[in-house]
């Protein structure tokens, strides 16, 4: 019966059931009465029951239209599907598809994630500053020209198939102490301006050249005993320096000389240190060595 046809039976019932019941009851009860079943009619021609829970919970097959319908509490409310089949095959590929959008943005995250991390991990190396260099092609790197331009009195080599390579001794003034060395295996070659400080100071955006550069620098190498440079490390001139005055001023304007030609920050603390030795002007133009 459609329902149409239903709701005329409905109502011609209603009216021979009112006759009754207003001789009892009286015309407000009627009325209540017919209101609360015409609503009840009409909603039973809206079709069977919603479903209660779940994905689809408050949605339903229509009577009327044979549609699949979502009521307001529902997430789809007000969407219709030619059946129920049809609703669930659209859902389940819409959360394929979500998940996917997922996946891939938590994907490309991750990646950034790794990219800024592999970033800062990027700390100091000594292999960033290429130094030792052969710049003539002479065998003879970066300290060993140090070594024989800085001695003081004729050096000798050791024996090589290379040739005259490898400095063994000669005589050399300490740049931290005084004290004077003979054997070549007993020196190291010091950075005034460690290269971890520089790094630390910007060097870690310069490019190759510009780092190879600093670390091969004669202004910035000096020769001092292999004990001493164990003792300074990579510290700055605030955590470390010479206990003489004299050597004290003149690792000062090495320092100061140095940052300024590479452009690094000179903090305040390091010119009150400058102005607390008080160096004159005779002690900072003492020679290198």
């Amino acid at each position: 019966m459609s329902f149409q046809a239903r709701f005329s039976a409905s109502s011609a019932f209603l009216r021979n059931f009112s006759n009754l019941i207003e001789s009892t009851f009286g015309t407000v009860f009627i009325a209540t009465f017919l209101a609360g079943q015409v609503i009840a009619n009409t909603s039973f021609g809206h079709g069977g029951g919603t479903i209660k829970s779940g994905t689809l919970a408050d949605c339903h097959n229509e009577t009327r239209t044979g549609k699949f319908h979502c009521h307001s509490g529902s997430p789809y409310s007000g969407r219709s599907w030619p059946s129920k089949e049809d609703a669930l095959r659209e859902l389940r590929h819409q959360s394929v598809n979500t998940k996917s959008d997922k996946n891939e943005t938590t994907s490309n995250t991750s990646s950034e994630k790794t990219k800024s991390a592999a970033k800062l991990k990027r700390g100091y190396s000594r292999k960033e500053f290429q130094h030792w260099i052969d710049l003539d092609g002479n065998c003879r790197n970066t300290r060993q020209e140090l070594l024989i331009e800085r001695s003081l009195a004729p050096v000798t080599f050791s024996i090589s198939k290379k040739g005259k390579c490898t400095v063994k001794t000669g005589k050399w003034a300490d740049f931290y102490f005084d004290e004077t060395l003979e054997r070549a295996d007993q020196i190291d070659i010091d950075h005034i301006v460690p290269l971890k400080h520089a790094w630390d100071l910007g060097a870690d955006s310069w490019d190759a050249s510009k780092r190879r550069d600093f670390a091969n620098d004669p202004d910035n190498i000096v020769i001092t005993n292999l004990k001493y440079n164990r003792q300074k490390g990579a510290k700055t001139i605030l955590e470390w320096h010479p206990i003489g005055r004299v050597y004290a001023c003149k690792y000062m304007a090495k320092w100061l000389l140095v940052k300024e030609r590479y452009k690094l920050l000179i903090s305040k603390q390091e010119l009150d240190n400058k102005k607390l030795l008080k160096c004159d002007e005779s002690t900072i133009l003492l020679p290198i060595k």
